[in-house]
């Protein structure tokens, strides 16, 4: 069965960048692995995170992320059954929830901070597509191998093969400004 959780959390402390890489590397290796996509939007206090998959495996890593001490007041903001994922081709793909998307927020929420606790469930997703769409992602779709049927066998085929979380953030771009301040920019608001 496959199925979407969105939930969201409060980080207890602050997250520093190679940290936050840390977090992001688990995410998409372990992730991959047990055949999980989904989106994290985070801005330095708030995680929103969705995440989709077989549902013995998305309740694993929820029931897992929920004695993670990073972070507390885990809330579940939706949970539903779904015929197929949003973010197939990300094992966890990251866009920073910046002050610059001020109307975004007050689209989906009570305000115009981010602040996944204002959220309706559908709100919350319809804000990650939205991030997805238009915002500066960190990380590139993993690569995930997804079976392909035939009649007489099962071939596993890459989806595919892009650079890994580090390089993309070692090349990556904010304003037209260098990536070395990068965390400090994505993360103010």
């Amino acid at each position: 069965m496959l199925v979407r959780l969105i939930y969201v959390s409060t980080a207890h402390e602050k997250i520093e960048k190679d940290e936050f890489r840390k977090i992001l590397d688990a995410a998409n290796r372990l992730n991959s692995q047990k055949g999980l996509t989904g989106m994290l939007a985070f801005n330095g206090n708030y995680f929103l995170q969705a995440l989709e998959g077989d549902r013995e495996e998305v309740n694993r890593l929820y029931n897992k992320l929920n004695l993670d001490e990073r972070h507390h007041n885990l809330a579940v903001l939706k949970f539903e059954e779904i015929q197929h994922r949003q973010w197939s081709s990300w094992s966890m793909g990251f866009a920073a929830a910046k002050t610059e998307n001020k109307l975004l927020f007050l689209k989906y929420s009570a305000g115009n901070i981010f602040n996944p606790y204002t959220m309706s469930g559908d709100g919350a997703e319809k804000l990650l597509l939205e991030l997805t769409d238009n915002m500066i992602a960190l990380t590139q779709p993993t690569p995930i191998s997804q079976p392909i049927i035939s009649e007489s066998q099962i071939i596993t085929q890459p989806v595919v093969q892009l650079p890994t979380t580090e390089q993309m953030i070692a090349s990556a771009t904010l304003d037209n400004k260098p990536s070395s301040n990068i965390f400090s920019r994505l993360f103010k608001g």
